[in-house]
């Protein structure tokens, strides 16, 4: 694609490579894969029991209006060193991956992949997803 060219140092990667391992059964391998690291999950509270299940640091944010936490997950991740941030934070994921992008942090959008893992189906490809 043209984006790739004009930006031949940036790694990308296809977002559906982990709407694809979701719906492959094949996003626990991820899950493990990580767990060794230092990770925060960035999410609304109904992700918080997943937390636990991997042990994971979690950072609540509101289900609507994330921004009204933005400071608190900027000021948050600053105190921190080298992290995988999995984000669950709907626009200001892109704002807050911009805002580190000299960081040391790792940061994962995962958008609404967790949902299901914590009992929400919040999109129609959660429905195709057997947990």
């Amino acid at each position: 694609p043209q984006i790739q060219k004009d930006f031949p140092d940036i790694q990308w990667v296809d977002a559906d490579s982990i709407h694809n391992a979701s719906i492959d059964g094949r996003l626990e391998e991820m899950f493990r894969a990580i767990c060794e690291q230092d990770v925060i999950l960035v999410g609304p509270a109904h992700l918080k029991p997943l937390q636990y299940k991997y042990e994971y640091d979690f950072m609540e944010i509101p289900s609507v209006n994330c921004w009204q936490q933005y400071e608190y997950v900027v000021h948050s991740l600053m105190d921190r060193k080298k992290a995988i941030v999995l984000l669950c934070a709907s626009m200001m994921s892109e704002v807050i991956i911009h805002d580190f992008k000299d960081s040391s942090h790792t940061f994962i959008d995962l958008g609404s992949v967790l949902d299901p893992f914590a009992g929400v189906k919040s999109r129609r490809y959660h429905h195709k997803l057997a947990l």
